[in-house]
Order: C-alpha cells, then sequence, then structure tokens
C-alpha cells in the first residue's frame, strides 16, 4: 500500500494540546496514521549558500490506498485550522 508524508508549515501555534489529541484520536480511528513528530528550529539553504528560517514545523505518515485518502484528513489538522498549511506527498521507494 502506497506511503504518504504531511509535512506541516506552522504559521505561528498551530493549535492547542486539546486540538492535537483530537486531531490524533481522529487519526488512530482512520487505520491510516503511522506516526510523526514535531520539528524543531532550522535553516533552509539554497545554492548559494544562502539560508533561512524554515516554516516546516511538523511531519506525518500515512499508509492508505491514494493521496485523496489523505487529503480527506487535512481539513482537521490544527495547523491548516490555524491558518498555515501542509504539503501531502507520496513516499516513493528508491
Amino acid at each position: 500500500m502506497p506511503e504518504f508524508m504531511m509535512i506541516m508549515k506552522s504559521l505561528g501555534e498551530g493549535g492547542t494540546s486539546a486540538d492535537w489529541e483530537q486531531y490524533i484520536e481522529l487519526l488512530s480511528q482512520s487505520g491510516k496514521f503511522r506516526g510523526g513528530s514535531a520539528l524543531g528550529n532550522g535553516v533552509c539553504v539554497n545554492a548559494d549558500d544562502t539560508t533561512r528560517e524554515c516554516t516546516a514545523s511538523g511531519f506525518m505518515k500515512f499508509e492508505a490506498a491514494s493521496i485523496d485518502e489523505v487529503l480527506a484528513l487535512v481539513a482537521q489538522n490544527p495547523v491548516v485550522k490555524s491558518g498555515g498549511e501542509v504539503e501531502v506527498l507520496e513516499l516513493l521507494e528508491t
């Protein structure tokens, strides 16, 4: 079954602890959630060695038949609900 990663890009707090508890419960009940983690401070670097602050605040992994099944879980994500965004990407075998 395909695997997917949701990369969260926060513009602030990204939800309360209670918001996250409810969301993780929803994800667990979906049977598609395979874990994740918050991310700490970091920098993005380009070919010119220019750095800027990264906005990625966390990631989650999913196993689902299609990307649409993961996208159905995005609307309740606390980062999205607080004005941030997420990227949903298929993990490819290399």
